[in-house]
């Protein structure tokens, strides 16, 4: 997939941010309600 070079007001190249970095931010904002939820075994 091609999609056009795009830089966000952070300096991250778009695309990259999308498929790499969101992912990561992703986890840990639910790290602590993971944590918290989980039930130990």
């Amino acid at each position: 997939m091609f999609c056009p070079y795009q830089v966000s007001q952070d300096g991250i190249e778009m695309q990259f941010a999308t498929n790499h970095l969101g992912h990561f931010h992703l986890t840990k904002l639910l790290l602590d309600k993971m944590k918290e939820t989980a039930t130990r075994t």
